[in-house]
């Protein structure tokens, strides 16, 4: 059997004007032959059964076909709709896993209207020792779709390819609450002074029988967690009643029951709770059909599915307290004796014991079609569905974790394990081609060592650019907005670091980031204003990559001087001026002493005076210096704002 890598599906985008690397799975040394666009590449296959051929850079275009073929055997695949473009990773963690439905339904109906946007979402998974595959499908922003679409990087895309004219696709790989030590690869972490003898004390303690006791036998991408199975069992193990009561037969009365939108989580549906969901689905066979195995793909369902083909079960995916397979896509095979004329039913049993549940899609991942055709020409499964409670368990909460790193806040087999989710959403994408990498993370390292986090941002994108080859591939951050409660100043601020943090990954590395510092939220870590941040994401690339004439992002700061009685600060990027509205100062500087006291700004062209009556020399210069900057902002004449500085006072 001949099959690509799961990072190449129908709507793919590759990326134009490089080599195109395409590689999959065939029979061990085994002739491969891979055509796309009219060329063709031979290679055999390695004796784990393993193929890679490069394509030759062109220009962007399509719908084109990618077709594989074992030349001796007469198997092959193809996959449809291909596009050269753009491509662009996207990773980090909340924010920039926040999905359009998440910011709003009107967000997500938007952008349906975006034609030359698609997305690939990758699973979440943090396996011990890595995985090469992973099952998933790109996707472009129609019916129903674009509510799962990272949203930053939807406005990023959009932006782009209004701008350039051509698809633009994201490999959007992200996880909320995670740290950048686990977004690095164990070599990068290691070179790294200042995070090689964590890595190693972790590892001389992460292996030891007593830290797995109990958990051998779960594969989970969530964090693992003792006593789940025993809240499981205390609020009663549902066993399949649902198909006793005749809940999967095509002949069962379920107009009686409600209806929900598919896909869709049922939390955010009126039913709040944990536990098991039935859905069922009327469809009309075609007489064409009749005797013809088909493929009955229903896309994810939160966590685990036990699915039906009038009346006989077509297959089940999840068991135990198996929380990898949340977001895995379902594709069952219907047996052709199955398949009549006329009216047929799915009916689907959905058990979610954590968190939300339901059949979340995606919608174009959602089709009834004979198998070995192209699933457009089935029947969309996407809509109404009757649904029914079998079992209600109430809202679980989470137990406490198991076994902490000693002296940490890591934990055994978690998301946050250094360079675990490198190894799980990362590497397997690699050598995908790709044109750069949008960020949004940080937030998780505010909690801890965030004054070393410019260093492992530099040793991440480094290792990422080593890992592709690709060259110095451009990595832009978005610089975290304001949290927390307002303030002019704040010493003890653990967000300024870390945003100093960002800049010098990106001054060292030849990179910029977006600043934010204006879109934050002070109750919420997750401010909606996505779009803005896709857009000064957007400006980064489109004046750096693609040429375009546009201020690329807010006032830099040049050098402090000391002349006389004030501190001049020049900056670059305010051709037209500076903009400073009335509000709190957010200019300190720091004598001998090392006190910082605030100063009041005053504005001249493309020059901020700041008058010094303190003691002594002065030493250092801060300008917003807290988790959330207070009041005005200084900015360009764009309307886009400085970051948080300090600067040594020459």
């Amino acid at each position: 059997m001949i099959q690509f890598a799961s990072v190449f599906s129908d709507y793919a985008v590759l990326q134009r004007r490089m080599p195109i690397p395409v590689w999959g799975t065939a029979e061990p040394r085994t002739l491969v032959e891979v055509r796309f666009r009219g060329e063709c590449r031979r290679v055999l296959s390695t004796p784990d059964g393993r193929f890679l051929v490069r394509f030759s850079p062109g220009e962007a275009g399509g719908p084109f076909v990618l077709e594989a073929e074992l030349p001796d055997r007469g198997e092959r695949c193809s996959l449809r709709e291909i596009m050269v473009g753009e491509v662009w990773l996207a990773s980090g963690q909340s924010n920039m896993e926040m999905a359009l439905g998440s910011v709003s339904e009107a967000a997500a109906e938007e952008a349906e209207k975006a034609e030359n946007v698609r997305m690939l979402n990758v699973p979440h998974c943090a396996r011990t020792g890595g995985r090469t595959e992973f099952r998933a499908r790109w996707m472009r922003p129609e019916r129903g779709n674009s509510r799962v679409f990272s949203a930053a990087a939807f406005y990023f895309a959009r932006e782009v390819a209004q701008a350039t004219g051509v698809t633009v696709g994201i490999v959007h790989s992200s996880w909320g609450g995670t740290d950048a030590m686990a977004w690095c690869s164990r070599e990068a972490l290691v070179q790294n002074p200042d995070f090689r003898d964590f890595v190693l004390e972790l590892e001389a303690e992460m292996f030891q029988p007593e830290r797995w006791s109990g958990n051998c036998d779960r594969d989970v991408s969530s964090p693992q967690y003792d006593g789940l199975e025993e809240i499981i069992r205390a609020t009663g193990c549902p066993e399949n009643d649902g198909v006793g009561r005749g809940w999967a037969e095509p002949g069962f009365d379920d107009s009686g029951w409600k209806l929900m939108t598919l896909p869709g989580r049922w939390n955010q549906a009126g039913e709040n709770y944990n536990g098991v969901l039935w859905f069922r689905r009327e469809v009309e066979i075609p007489a064409e059909w009749a005797g013809r195995p088909l493929t009955l793909a229903i896309g994810a369902v939160d966590k685990h599915d036990i699915t039906y083909f009038n009346g006989v079960q077509v297959g089940a995916t999840g068991s135990g307290v198996d929380t990898n397979v949340w977001c895995e896509l379902r594709e069952y095979r219907v047996a052709p004796e199955l398949v009549r004329e006329g009216r047929a039913v799915i009916a689907v049993r959905a058990y979610s014991f954590l968190f939300d549940g339901g059949m979340i899609g995606p919608a174009d991942a959602m089709r009834l079609y004979p198998e070995g055709a192209a699933p457009e020409t089935g029947i969309e499964l996407s809509g109404p569905w009757r649904y029914a409670t079998e079992f209600n368990m109430g809202l679980i909460t989470l137990p406490p974790a198991i076994s902490p790193v000693p002296g940490t806040e890591v934990l055994y087999g978690s998301c946050n394990m250094p360079y675990v989710l490198y190894d799980n959403m990362i590497a397997p994408l690699v050598p995908y081609a790709i044109r750069g990498v949008i960020w949004y993370q940080g937030e998780h390292n505010t909690l801890r060592r965030n004054r070393e986090y410019g260093g492992l941002m530099k040793s991440l994108i480094e290792d990422w650019r080593r890992a592709w080859g690709q060259g110095d591939f451009p990595f832009y951050q978005v610089q975290l907005p304001g949290f927390h409660a307002e303030a002019a100043y704040e010493e003890a601020s653990t967000w300024a670091p870390l945003r100093l943090g960002q800049q010098f990954a990106a001054e060292t590395t030849g990179n910029d980031f977006a600043v934010t510092l204006d879109l934050g939220d002070v109750e919420n870590i997750h401010p909606k204003r996505k779009r803005e941040v896709g857009e000064r994401l957007a400006r980064l690339a489109l004046r750096r990559e693609y040429g375009k004439n546009l201020v690329e992002n807010g006032p830099m700061p040049l050098a402090a001087v000391f002349e006389g009685d004030a501190v001049r600060l020049r900056f670059r990027r305010c051709a037209e001026g500076l903009r400073f509205d009335p509000g709190p100062t957010l200019f300190a500087i720091a004598g001998a002493d090392g006190e910082f006291q605030p100063v009041e700004p005053e504005i001249s062209g493309e020059e901020v005076r700041l008058p010094y009556a303190g003691q002594g020399r002065p030493r250092r210069l801060r300008y917003a210096w807290a988790d959330n900057p207070q009041g005005a902002l200084l900015r360009n004449a764009d309307g886009l704002p400085a970051p948080t500085f300090e600067l040594e006072i020459l």
